[in-house]
């Protein structure tokens, strides 16, 4: 079992990524890893050996490799809601819970949002979701108010009397309405209260709601510290990181309305001043100086999520406290430009490292503004882009680079025109800038303007702009300005001739990108000026499934007014009815049946409108859909029908509208097997009820678990197994994932009932399945104490062979479930028994470095030298795994340190082969042969050469390694370093005398091997100890030819020039073929 936990704070930007959660989680699975899965081998590979970092994409992809280790995963996401970048969490979240993975726990927190809610409810059912009620959370707040009564020095003086203090209680318990940050805010209210009139006062006038507190909190703020309040509350909404007291001291005294920006005056004397000025908006804490491990820094941070939410919310505006409202642009643009007026004050060169290393700089670091910083940028890129039009012209007066590329938005000329700057746009056009470069997150200044909807900017730009220009975030301008519903930019396009469509990929084409967002005149002016209609492309497929998917009726019936094929089908949905069946939205799929939609058209991953609609527990749209002559049991799409997908979301109505309607309650699909198997999977005993009393049979076989009995016996739904076993299911029933409900149930560790129930009802505590053999192995697996000492209890074969491990003790040991393995021992487990891939307990133990394990396995008379496995003995396994501890205990109790057998041949070679040094020391000193033949790298000196161990290799010379020794593939170790160009390896081994013309292996010799991998110092050096240029032998008979079938030119040049002699035509000719 692993926990991996990931805590979304509003305080730190780097903590409100998905992508960095996506990677925390990774990390923290890897850590608690025995080995490394293919899969990520093949990542860090594929990221230039983890020179650059993977995509969200390809994290997504790995991390249920990793997951698939471990019996049990449990994941903890807490505090969703305070995650800024929703729509990439919530993507990550669905497909997360597309994984279905078995053995992944995921416990998520969130306050109330719509949504997240939305994006999981066909995931998460509502039996699973924890609501904390009032009165619970009422507690919570009494005891909170009754202990900082009691405990905190600033409301001490309402102690004395305990009429008063209870006076205070009831008030704040009364008014909280379980809302916990309301209490703390009316606490710290009170304590600055100076006599009882004013207690009272403030008791009879508490504010009712959240909003109503910081209201009152704001404008309480005295007028000669509002303009500094201000400031404070600015940056720590908008920082990327938590900000030291001391940077906040600074912050007050920067006003980029002014020149100089900076006013040392203003700097707070003492930094705490920020909470006196900030009230119970902010709050001091301890952060980890991250530079400074072991020191510790204070920190001023808002002091509650709510906070930062209403300060950038509309509700503000409607407020007594609206000159505190702050809109994300305009605040990122005013932080941005003081922290570079306040560095261009102290005359600092504006280059990224100074940027990086400012501790005013960072702050404003976010991944929306200067996520450039992985590419050069220049001074005058950043004044551009925050529309710093006096230091942009001072910049270009010394000749600064106008064109040069980097950062977010590519270059000077784009960044200023994604921000509106009409000067500075201006300046840098009338200085040449070009107006059509290429590259940055809009492909072009002209896309950037069009997106945000600057006319102005667009309409300077149109003046040699290419209107066409393809690329970037949004494929051209028009697109980009009919995605953002601007209407008169897209008409100053469309007159500039801007291709009406044009194709791009996301969003397909304008069209598709205005019918998506809803825009009616958008996509009313793009249709009178000729659009198609019908044009494929995009995410959605064409214009008509991107208004359906967004639910725009008025859209959906002007693009069907205008021609719209209302059956064209399209990537991601299929087609419009289907995709808004999915989404609920009533009225489109009405206007699309009115207007002669096939209501039966087939698509991919829902298959049908109707399997939609009922997957999504779309009542009406199904009512809608059957009304209109839907096939009720059309199959296809992820869940087979429209039954089994309403089964599996547990929507009742839609089951038993579904039913009414005739739905076949038995048809069979592949996922789910059927109705009756995805509802038991997903424990909705109200429709399985349903389903059964509608003659679903109960024995029907099918789907990844079997049979319904096993899918909710594995999931461990009680009342669902219940209802099965009382319809008199068949309790013995073989196949599926887990073979039989027993084994099932067993794995999954569901003690308390399922599997106590199955065995009451006869279930054969010993039948046989595949991969885990039989219930007892099943439970030893998952590490299920009670479960396994339950079927003990009912006579379970301790030692029943079968299964991937072979034996219940066997699947323990490796899997260091010590307490199943004693439980196992005192049971009268055959230690030795035989089991499959890690050929015994102890070796499997070994193996996987479970120290406690195999001291109790040694403990009760284990074979130390046991032979067979994949490791041949235990020894081998644990010298492969560099567990030093446990070869250690191994010798101590009389391993055969030279032992012959297995993958590696030895425990030597396995060592050698994992590059670990101690490991191989310790074998040496206890008499290992260093010149022990045989295994898949010959000898131990091979297999340390073939990987490039150089202190490995150096240890097992200087040990009297036989430097020449012959092997198979790669030879000797000097072929086998050659290969894998390990250059300091084979400089090694010549030193030692290795003969570089050794014959023999896969590539014949040395340089032959060298040449083939295409590495040229190794080829150099091998040349330069008189390799024989021209030796005949292995797979490409000599050097060159074996270079030039690798295409490596610089080592036929190089081979060519020692002599090597050119081959004849008819050899040319067979290495080309």
């Amino acid at each position: 079992m692993v926990t991996a936990y990931f805590y979304f704070d509003f305080n730190d930007a780097q903590k409100q990524d998905p992508e960095l959660m996506l990677r925390s989680l990774l990390s923290q699975l890897l850590q608690r890893s025995v080995t490394i899965p293919k899969g990520i081998d093949a990542l860090f590979s594929a990221c230039d050996n983890g020179h650059w970092q993977p995509s969200p994409h390809a994290l997504v992809e790995v991390l249920p490799q990793v997951m698939r280790q471990f019996t049990h995963v449990y994941i903890v996401l807490d505090a969703l809601d305070e995650c800024m970048q929703r729509p990439e969490l919530t993507n990550v979240l669905e497909k997360m819970a597309g994984w279905q993975l078995d053995n992944m726990h995921l416990l998520m927190t969130s306050r109330k949002e719509r949504d997240i809610e939305s994006s999981l409810e066909n995931y998460i059912q509502e039996e699973d979701t924890v609501c904390l009620q009032r009165d619970v959370v009422d507690r919570d707040i009494q005891r909170y108010v009754q202990q900082r009564l009691s405990d905190d020095k600033t409301l001490a003086k309402w102690n004395k009397d305990a009429a008063v203090k209870q006076e205070i209680e009831d008030a704040l318990i009364r008014g909280a309405c379980g809302m916990f940050r309301w209490a703390v805010c009316q606490l710290d209210a009170l304590a600055r209260c100076r006599n009882r009139a004013m207690l009272r006062k403030s008791l009879a006038t508490l504010p009712q709601t959240l909003d109503q507190t910081y209201d009152r909190i704001l404008t309480a703020i005295s007028e000669e510290d509002c303009e500094y309040a201000m400031r404070i509350l600015q940056w720590l909404t908008f920082s990327a990181r938590p900000l030291s007291v001391e940077e906040i001291a600074e912050v007050v005294a920067i006003n980029a309305a002014r020149d100089p920006a900076f006013d040392r005056d203003e700097v707070l004397e003492d930094p705490l001043e920020a909470l006196n000025i900030c009230s119970s908006l902010v709050t001091v804490t301890t952060n980890e100086a991250e530079e400074r491990p072991r020191s510790a820094q204070r920190v001023i941070t808002l002091a509650h999520y709510s906070v930062q939410e209403y300060l950038v919310s509309d509700r503000i505006k409607q407020g007594a406290a609206k000159q505190y409202s702050m809109q994300d642009f305009d605040c990122h643009n005013t932080i941005l430009k003081g922290s570079l007026m306040y560095l261009l004050q102290f005359r600092q060169p504006l280059s990224p490292e100074v940027l990086g290393a400012s501790a005013l700089a960072r702050p404003w670091a976010t991944p929306d503004l200067v996520k450039g910083l992985e590419s050069v940028v220049t001074p005058l890129y950043f004044t551009a882009m925050v529309g710093l039009s006096t230091i942009t012209e001072s910049l270009l007066d010394k000749k600064a680079d106008v064109n040069m590329g980097g950062g977010k938005y590519g270059n000077a000329l784009q960044a200023a025109s994604y921000g509106g700057h009409e000067q500075v746009v201006k300046m840098l056009l009338d200085n040449n800038a070009d107006v059509n470069a290429q590259g940055g997150k809009y492909g072009n200044a002209l896309q950037a303007a069009s997106y945000r909807g600057h006319e102005q900017v667009v309409k300077m730009l149109l003046n040699n702009a290419d209107v066409n220009a393809q690329g970037g975030e949004y494929d051209n301008a028009l697109q980009a300005a009919s995605y953002g519903g601007h209407e008169q930019v897209v008409k100053m396009l469309l007159d500039n001739n801007a291709d009406v469509n044009a194709q791009g990929e996301n969003y397909g084409n304008a069209l598709h990108a205005a019918s998506l967002r809803g825009h009616v005149q958008v996509v009313k002016m793009l249709i009178n000026n000729n659009a198609d209609v019908d044009a494929q492309g995009g995410y959605h497929g064409n214009a008509l499934q991107a208004a359906s998917y967004g639910g725009h009726e008025q859209v959906v019936k002007m693009l069907i007014d205008n021609k719209a094929n209302v059956n064209a089908q399209g990537e991601g949905y299929s087609n419009a009815l289907q995709i808004a069946s999915l989404r609920g939205h009533e009225q489109v799929v009405k206007t699309l049946l009115d207007n002669k939609v096939d209501v039966n058209a087939q698509g991919e991953e829902y298959g049908n409108a109707l399997q939609a609609a009922s997957y999504g527990g779309h009542e009406q749209v199904v009512k809608m859909l059957l009304d209109n002559n839907a096939d009720v049991n059309a199959q296809g799409g992820e869940y087979d029908n429209a039954l089994q997908a309403a089964s599996y979301g547990g929507h009742e109505q839609v089951v038993k509208m579904l039913l009414d309607n005739n739905a076949d309650v038995n048809a069979q699909g592949e996922n789910y097997g059927n109705a009756l198997h995805a509802a038991s999977l997903r424990g909705h005993v109200q429709v399985v009820k349903m389903l059964l009393d509608n003659n679903a049979n109960v024995n029907a076989e099918g789907g990844k678990y079997g049979n319904a009995l096993q899918a909710a016996s594995f999931r461990g739904h009680e009342q669902v197994v219940k209802t099965l076993l009382d319809n008199k299911v068949d309790v013995n029933a073989q196949g599926g994932e887990y073979d039989n409900a027993l084994q099932a149930a067993s794995y999954g560790g569901h003690e308390q009932v399922v599997v106590k129930m199955l065995l009451d009802n006869n279930a054969d505590v010993n039948a046989q399945g595949e991969y885990y053999g039989n219930a007892l192995q099943a439970a030893s697996a998952g590490g299920n104490e009670q479960v396994v000492k339950m079927l003990l209890d009912n006579n379970a074969d301790i030692n029943a062979q079968g299964g991937e491990y072979g034996n219940a003790l066997h699947v323990a040991s490796y899997r260091g479930h010590e307490q199943v393995v004693k439980m196992l021992l005192d049971n009268n487990a055959d230690v030795n028994a035989q089991g499959e891939y890690y050929g015994n307990a102890l070796q499997a133990a070994s193996y996987r470095g479970h120290e406690q394990v195999v001291k109790m396995l040694l403990n009760n008379n284990a074979d130390v030298n046991a032979q067979g496995g994949e490791y041949g003995n235990a020894l081998q396994a644990a010298s492969y795994g560099d567990h030093e501890q446990m070869i250690k205990m191994l010798l101590d109790n009389n391993a055969n340190v030279n032992a012959q057998g297995g993958y590696f041949g030895n425990a030597l070679q396995a060592a050698s082969a994992g590059g670990n040094e101690q490991v191989v020391k310790m074998l040496l000193d206890n008499n290992a042969d260093v010149n022990a033949q045989g295994g898949e790298y010959d000898n131990a000196l091979q297999a340390a050469s073939y990987k490039g161990y150089k202190q490995v290799v150096k240890m097992l010379l200087n040990n009297n390694a036989d430097v020449n020794a012959q092997g198979e593939y790669y030879g000797n170790a000097l072929q086998a370093a050659s290969y894998g160009g390990h250059k300091q390896v084979v400089k090694m081994l010549l030193n030692k005398g290795a003969d570089v013309n050794a014959q023999g292996g896969n590539y014949g010799n040395a340089l032959q091997a060298a040449s083939y991998g295409g590495h040229e110092q190794v080829v150099k050096m091998l040349l330069n100890n008189n390799a024989d240029v021209n030796a005949q032998g292995g797979e490409y008979d000599n050097a060159l030819q074996a270079a030039s079938y690798g295409d490596h030119e610089q080592i036929i040049k190089m081979l060519l020039d020692a002599g090597a002699h050119p081959p004849k035509e008819d050899a040319v000719v067979a290495v080309l073929e």
